[in-house]
Parts: C-alpha cells; structure tokens; sequence
C-alpha cells in the first residue's frame, strides 16, 4: 500500500444538534455569589433559588428557547446581475463549462460514501441479512438512485427485494 493509499480524504458531515443543554447563571446582588440553573429548572413556574446569604431569588421564567441555525454560504438562488452599460458580452468560460454538463455527466461523478454504505448496511443487517448481502443491496440501490442518503438507500434496497435488476 502506498502513502496515498493510506491517507483517505475524510467528509465533513454538518449536523444539527439531537438535543440541547442549556444553563443560565444567576447572581445574587447581595453577596455576588453565582448560581447555575438548567432550562428545565428556568422553565418551571415559581422555581427558587436559595443564596447561602439567606436570599431567596426568583428567576425570571422562561417559557422557551430558539435556536437560530447560520445561514449557509451557498445561495439558494443567483445573484441578481447588474445589466452591462455597453454592449459587450460578458465572457466565463466556467460558466459555459458547467452549462455544458449533463445530468448524466454529474451522477457519474457521485461515488458511494463508505460511511454511507456501512451504516445502510447495518440496518439490513439488523433485519436478519447477512454483512455481504447486505452491501450488495446497498451498492444496486445506490446505482439506482445515485445518491449518499442512507434512508433513501435502505428503502431502495428493501423495494428492490425479489426484483431482478440484471
């Protein structure tokens, strides 16, 4: 094996959180000591903290929190052009480049992620399909849908079940 061989490019998955613990600190303005609560203690109604100076605070209830997400750096549509002042063409070769290429063209460049295929594999595994039963479903449902979505993958290899694709 050479070098390049071992050094495998890993993706980037973006992920949203699967849940959220959130604390809010409090100070007592009496002795400035600090005290922490969590979301579920700042959403209950008439919930108290006791300072060890003998104060009693009363948090402020929250009802709820939202979390704003970053907008992502791809635009969903293009941005507007300015029309030009004279009567020039604009010339992008990279445009015209990318206009040229078929669908057909891009799905041949879509392989199929390794992490992708090991864990729509498990889950056919778990329905009783043995590890290299299981990656070969998983291989002609991605030939079939060219796309790195486990869910859509599994679904396709369960469809496909008892279809001959030859």
């Amino acid at each position: 094996m050479t070098t390049k061989e071992k050094k495998k490019k890993s993706k980037t998955i973006v992920l949203k959180p699967a849940s959220k613990d959130i604390y809010y600190e409090y100070v007592c303005p009496k002795c400035g000591c600090n005290h922490w609560i969590n979301h579920k203690e700042a959403c209950t109604k008439n919930f108290k903290i006791v300072c060890d100076c003998d104060i009693t605070i009363r948090p402020k209830r929250i009802v709820d929190t939202k979390i704003v997400y970053a907008k992502s750096k791809k635009s969903s549509s293009p941005a507007p052009v300015e029309p030009l002042e004279n009567d020039e063409t604009p010339i992008d070769d990279k445009i015209e480049d990318i206009a040229e290429l078929s669908s057909d063209e891009k799905e041949a460049d879509i392989n199929l992620d390794n992490h992708v295929l090991s864990e729509a594999s498990k889950i056919l595994v778990g329905y009783g399909y043995e590890d290299n039963e299981a990656d070969d479903l998983i291989r002609k449902a991605f030939e079939l849908e060219k796309q790195n979505n486990i869910s859509i993958l599994v679904k396709a290899a369960l469809k496909g079940i008892g279809v001959d694709n030859d």
